[in-house]
Parts: structure tokens; sequence; C-alpha cells
């Protein structure tokens, strides 16, 4: 069965706690930090603030976070995992691109479209189309666009199957950690420059 963002999302959850457990904040100075297990270097992370924008980098790659306004930074380190995929602007070539196509998902959109559709002669030939793909691996996003077009289906359907990357999840998960870690460790606030300062 190919992939879902539900199982990617839960992977990354689950690989993302045990990396980012042990992490501890050390500033860096004024609105730069470095998470990290001590005397460790696996899975560390730089945050560096600057106008409207939270920088992540190091092992999860690279993400630019957007954060305007006078409590923008209180915002983002108290946001939400999906608040903090809607902010994100840029995700380096090495963590991916920000989304990516999931077969699963795709093939389980077609099969509710092949029961509720009044297409749904044309969605069960899609179906089985790339069922037969997905068996042997070798259904993607392209193989995905060809099958609807060659059926004649919506062309609002070739975002099905769409959603944030594991790159772009990773990214996430990092935010979550520093902000975390900023609430445990009140030290390291001090480095925090307001937007008046600046």
């Amino acid at each position: 069965m190919s992939d879902t963002y539900k199982d990617a999302r839960a992977t990354v959850l689950e690989l993302a706690g045990e990396a980012f457990k042990d992490h501890v904040l050390t500033p860096e100075g004024e609105d730069r930090w470095t998470c990290r297990r001590p005397g460790k270097s696996a899975y560390w992370f730089r945050i560096v603030r600057a106008p409207g924008t939270l920088i992540l980098l190091g092992d999860v790659g690279t993400a630019v976070f957007e954060c305007y306004g006078p409590d923008s930074f209180a915002v983002l380190t108290s946001a939400d995992w999906h608040y903090l995929l809607s902010k994100m602007t840029a995700l380096s070539r090495n963590a991916g691109q920000k989304e990516k196509f999931y077969a699963g998902d795709a093939l389980a959109y077609a099969r509710e479209a092949a029961s509720e559709s009044p297409e749904s002669k044309n969605w069960r030939a899609l179906v089985n189309e790339v069922a037969q793909l997905d068996k042997w691996g070798d259904f993607n996003e392209h193989e995905w666009h060809k099958a609807i077009e060659a059926y004649g289906l919506d062309v609002d359907d070739h975002s099905a199957g769409r959603n944030y990357s594991e790159g772009a999840l990773w990214a996430v998960e990092a935010v979550r950690c520093f902000a975390r870690l900023i609430k445990n460790q009140p030290e390291a606030k001090l480095a925090i420059a307001t937007e008046n300062e600046r």
C-alpha cells in the first residue's frame, strides 16, 4: 500500500519526539539559539529571528517562517503545527519540497469518488488502473495526472494526494521543540530583542 500523509505525520511525530527529547536550548546572542543534546550533534538546529521571520537551520534542513507584528514571536512559538505549516514560506532543497504527493491518499480519494460521483464508472476504471500501478510501486503523481486526463475527470482532482512533506513536518517539529524549550528555560528568553529595539 502506498504512503499516506497520516502515516508520514505519525512517523515524523514519533521520530522527532525521540530525536528532540533531550535537546537543550543555548542562547548564542541576541535572537539566536542552538538546540541540541548536550555533547551530541545529531538533529541539532539553530533558530535565528530577524524582522518578520524565524529561520531554522541545521540537521533538519533550512526553513523560513513568517512572523510579523509586535507579538509575532510569541504567537509563532505557541502555535499548533497546522498554523506553523501555513507560515512556512521556504524550505531548503535538502529538506525536500514543502508539499509532496501521497499515492495512498490519491487512491483513497479515487475510491471515494468511485462510490459517490456521477462519473463513478470513470472513477472505478481509474481506481482499477492506479491500484494496479500501486501494486507494482509505479503509482506516482505523474501517473495520477495522466489517469485523470485519460478518463476525462475533473482537473480540480489533480491536487488530490498532495499535502505537506516529511521535510516540512520535521521543520515544524523543530520549531515546536524550540518553543517548548524557550518556555521551559526562562534564562534563554533574555536573548530576545523586542520589536521596538530593532
